[in-house]
């Protein structure tokens, strides 16, 4: 097998993998199925953090009778995308924040009795469910997921909206914060108390602690808010000795040393094992209440 052809297949597998890892990272997170009014209908996508640059990618968004092909940019980690067949009529109702991708595309009906939809590659794989009764949410509020790491097709994980504007379209969800009871990601990554909150005379910040199984180096700490924007990062190599645990409290201050709003934020702790030259990503969600 001459070389030039082998370094093809490896080229094409790094190809066909990086795709495949960029489209699992995309889910349901909130749809308007019942609007009042001319509102449209609307469909909200969940991107989380690519480790890899992604180029645009092509999905399919279908019920069970027809599937839509939607075309979306390269996009940030922790970010949100929101589909309607009208942004013009979506934007009268809603004000979009500036970093949203907003795409214009057709839809299924999302009838108002309950429906199934699902996300898939341009193979027809299925990336993600989302499955709803049409009591879940009132006419004209819109319907979250409140946990990314569990199914979205019961009325636990799919909850009515909280705020005060009837959704969340392109912010994060207000029953997010609501999901995370506890801090435990792994025995390696511990965050407590989490929630925290910076007016709480008592849990006024909170503990990261790190606890690597192996001796490691590179130890970095990456906080965002919900649209993908790095609002700290510390490398945390210098507190680290051996393969003891150790901690860094954090008060919910960015980089400027300004008190960031209550929300959640999206947090990554890696670090490089020093035998195997591994790298290892953990990932986890810190809440700031109020």
């Amino acid at each position: 097998m001459k070389k030039s052809f082998v370094i093809s297949l490896i080229v094409c597998f790094l190809a066909i993998f990086t795709q495949h890892k960029a489209y699992s990272q995309f889910q349901f997170s909130e749809i308007m199925y019942a609007p009042v009014n001319d509102m449209p209908e609307w469909i909200e996508l969940y991107y989380s953090a690519n480790d890899t640059p992604m180029d645009s990618i092509q999905v399919t968004i279908g019920d069970i009778t027809k599937d839509h092909s939607v075309s979306i940019l390269p996009q940030k980690p922790f970010s949100f995308i929101v589909i309607v067949k009208d942004t013009s009529l979506l934007k009268k109702y809603i004000a979009i924040p500036d970093s949203l991708l907003l795409i214009e595309a057709k839809l299924p009906s999302l009838n108002n009795t309950g429906d199934s939809l699902y996300l898939k590659d341009l193979l027809g794989n299925s990336i993600d469910t989302f499955f709803y009764k049409g009591n879940w949410a009132k006419s004209g509020i819109s319907l979250e997921r409140a946990n990314f790491n569990l199914p979205a097709d019961n009325s636990t994980n799919l909850v009515q909206c909280k705020s005060l504007d009837s959704s969340t379209c392109g912010m994060a969800n207000s029953n997010l914060p609501s999901s995370i009871d506890t801090a435990i990601v792994t025995d390696q990554l511990i965050i407590s108390p989490n929630p925290f909150s910076s007016n709480s005379p008592i849990k006024n910040k909170c503990i990261i602690k790190i606890a690597p199984n192996s001796k490691v180096e590179n130890i970095e700490l990456s906080i965002y808010d919900i649209n993908g924007n790095l609002v700290l990062r510390r490398n945390l190599s210098e507190n680290y000795s051996g393969t003891d645990a150790f901690e860094f409290q954090w008060n919910g201050l960015n980089e400027n040393n300004f008190q960031l709003q209550a929300g959640a934020y999206p947090t990554i702790v890696s670090w490089t094992v020093v035998n195997s030259r591994k790298i290892v990503t953990l990932r986890s969600i810190i809440v700031i209440a109020n």
